[in-house]
């Protein structure tokens, strides 16, 4: 028995030394050092909402944001559009009355930026787009009072690298035929 207790006891030994001496080499090493993130880089961001009856074109709406990567950016463009929500003709008087409500339409971009290295970024694109349809568009209505609207939205993760233009959305609006493409376009500010 002594023997296995001189055995367990030298084991206990070299693990206490084992376990303190880790410690030395750890705080041996130097301190690694932290990496600062890369400086952001400005991008131009161009996108351009066209429009088309068949294959003629009948708008073409380009909105440029500034994005630095690892930031975002964004775009409101609307205008508040009167939409009749009532009308009462009063019977003794033969007088009509028309109410009106307010709606927002136009053009909604969000739009953040990453860099993915070797000169190729990443986009986070958000694009939401609204009108009342033109006449010659919209479809035989009954009554003149009614209006359409038109709303489109798309989202995207586009990769690019500098100059380079993607069109990354094509949609036909079933009602009125009309065909809405999304391009965009990344340039580095220098």
């Amino acid at each position: 028995m002594r023997v296995s207790m001189r055995v367990v006891c030298a084991m206990a030994l070299m693990a206490a030394v084992v376990v303190s001496g880790a410690g030395r080499i750890e705080a041996r090493q130097p301190a690694q050092e932290k990496v600062a993130p890369p400086p952001p880089v400005p991008l131009k961001v161009t996108v351009t909402v066209a429009r088309y009856e068949g294959s003629k074109q009948t708008a073409s709406l380009p909105f440029v944001l500034w994005v630095n990567t690892g930031g975002q950016g964004s775009i409101r463009m609307s205008s508040d559009v009167p939409v009749t929500s009532s009308t009462v003709t009063t019977v003794k008087d033969g007088v009509t009355t028309t109410g009106f409500t307010y709606r927002s339409l136009g053009t909604n971009i969000d739009c953040s930026a990453s860099a993915l290295g070797d000169g190729l970024y990443r986009l986070q694109l958000s694009v939401q787009d609204s009108q009342v349809f033109r006449m010659n568009a919209a479809p035989a209505v009954s009554d003149a009072s009614r209006t359409i609207f038109q709303d489109f939205r798309a989202q995207f993760q586009p990769l690019l690298r500098d100059g380079q233009t993607v069109q990354f959305a094509v949609a036909t609006d079933k009602t009125s035929g009309e065909v809405i493409k999304l391009d965009v376009t990344l340039n580095l500010v220098k």
